[in-house]
């Protein structure tokens, strides 16, 4: 529950801070951001996952991103021979992205996410966890819905290194990723 709170904080400040940048009138320099929620369906141990998460950026020329994202596991995935099912798992980190054309009412975006993950192993009276590296590289169709909001629709792939355990082997956590983003800010 703290993550969630800790996610609509971090979007309310993220789109408040949008709101008060402004193009230069000077250099023709713009300056933007946004902040805004992440659904993204996936796979853990080839079983369905479905992450919820927040994201933000600040866009420099209306094509250039830099910002960061985290995403925490809704659902519970479980197979034979795993310690204990996966109900937490957690990874975010820093995000870059660049959009082409976008003044055009559709049109696409080019990014990944470099970060770190954790899985939560609560078995234990002391939580024990697994550290991953996570690489996420993807590109969406994004859709200009009003001034203040973009649409993004997105796939890419989660890449994803550890020293493998017990009962969790790299590829366990590897997968595609669709994803649907809603960017509130100044664009």
């Amino acid at each position: 529950m703290r993550v969630i709170a800790l996610l609509c904080l971090a979007t309310a400040l993220s789109a408040s801070a949008a709101r008060g940048q402004s193009e230069a009138a000077a250099g023709g320099f713009a300056s933007g951001g946004f902040g805004g929620p992440v659904v993204k369906f996936s796979q853990l141990l080839d079983e369905f996952a479905v992450f919820a998460g927040a994201r933000g950026g600040w866009i420099a020329n209306h094509s250039f991103v830099v910002g960061g994202g985290v995403y925490s596991l809704v659902n519970t995935v479980d197979r034979p021979g795993l310690f204990e099912p996966i109900s937490k798992f957690i990874y975010g980190g820093f995000e870059v992205e660049y959009v082409a054309f976008w003044s055009e009412p559709v049109h696409f975006t080019i990014g990944t996410l470099v970060g770190a993950g954790r899985r939560f192993r609560t078995d234990e009276p002391d939580p024990d966890h697994d550290e991953v590296f996570v690489l996420e590289p993807a590109v969406g169709l994004e859709v200009n819905a009003a001034s203040f909001l973009r649409i993004v629709t997105g796939f890419g792939y989660r890449y994803v290194s550890k020293e493998t355990s017990g009962d969790l082997e790299n590829e366990d956590l590897r997968a595609f990723v669709a994803s649907l983003t809603f960017k509130f800010g100044s664009f």
